[in-house]
């Protein structure tokens, strides 16, 4: 009843993703993508726990527009924070 599940190494469950008759390997572009500036993918700095965010993409986007994105504070931060509440 259910699926079967097996333990194998990171390097053969790799290449099972990816083959196109397995329902993950949609997936398996966004998961196995090393990240920019990093050795790692996507799914190793998840499951290490490193995610790492930043607003580098949307800066970029905006680089060419009238859009000014203020730098966050302590008076800024105290004002959103407020404004949850």
């Amino acid at each position: 009843m259910g699926y079967s599940v097996r333990t194998s190494p990171y390097e053969q469950w790799q290449r099972e993703v990816i083959n196109v008759h397995n329902a993950l390997s949609p997936l398996a572009k966004v998961l196995m993508e090393v990240v920019q500036g990093h050795s790692l993918t996507r799914l190793e700095i998840w499951l290490a726990g490193t995610q790492m965010f930043d607003c580098r993409n949307t800066l970029q986007g905006l680089n060419q527009t009238q859009i000014a994105c203020p730098a966050v504070d302590k008076q800024m931060l105290m004002k959103y924070l407020e404004n949850i509440s």
